[in-house]
């Protein structure tokens, strides 16, 4: 069962009266937490505080809500801290690169500043590390799609992209496709393996036409094509 984490724990409570209780008690941690740091930033309360996952500062009081902090006490959050508390700083630094009426160097900056916290918002087991890839390699696409590429930056790089996530992918297409094809026969460690390759190249359509021809591109061509047979 869900406990409160304290008296002020307003995001909590607003999260059980508005999902039911039995549907809170099926969701993971990490969607428990994610859930509760949408709510904190509306309820204008710290997440952590919200949550009950620990800062790593020690304060013991409630700051105003992450929406309502300047980037750079943002940045000096992500940069000093660790932890599943900075996905509400990666929420709400994407948010500001989303913003169009913002100038591009200004986007640009918010979305670094979101790719900095996704990474060091999540541990060092499998699911978190897809997850965060995932969320990376998604905010990447984004920033090439909408502000350009530029090689020399990794974070715009199309060919850096391409890299980072075929690194990610421990079968071949042509494994992945002959397993998709016969997934309901399959137990459920390889079902989720199966899942991750899909999530890790949901941008691949984007992306291929920001590279040249050559072996990485066809790879790429080849994931994007086997997608629709994974679960």
């Amino acid at each position: 069962m869900l406990g409160r984490q304290g008296p002020g724990n307003h995001a909590a409570d607003l999260c059980v009266h508005i999902v039911r209780r039995p549907l809170l008690e099926q969701l993971g941690p990490f969607a428990l937490f994610a859930l509760f740091a949408l709510f904190a930033l509306f309820a204008g309360k710290d997440v952590g505080m919200a949550s009950g996952t620990s800062t790593g500062t020690g304060r013991e009081d409630q700051e105003p809500g992450l929406g309502t902090w300047s980037f750079e006490r943002l940045h000096a959050m992500a940069v000093n801290e660790h932890g599943r508390h900075l996905e509400a700083v990666r929420i709400v630094a994407q948010g500001r690169a989303y913003d169009d009426d913002r100038p591009a160097e200004a986007r640009l900056r918010w979305a670094k500043l979101s790719l900095l916290a996704n990474r060091r918002a999540h541990g060092d087991g499998l699911e978190d590390r897809t997850r965060a890839a995932t969320q990376d390699f998604t905010l990447r696409m984004w920033i090439i799609d909408h502000l350009g590429p530029d090689d020399d930056d990794p974070d715009r790089s199309p060919d850096a992209l391409a890299s980072d996530t075929l690194g990610t992918l421990r079968l071949t297409p042509s494994q992945a496709g002959a397993l998709g094809d016969r997934w309901r026969e399959l137990p459920i460690e390889q079902l989720r393996e199966l899942r991750r390759h899909k999530n890790l190249t949901a941008h691949l359509a984007d992306l291929v036409g920001r590279t040249g021809p050559g072996p990485t591109r066809d790879l790429l061509l080849a994931w994007d094509g086997v997608r629709h047979r994974l679960p």
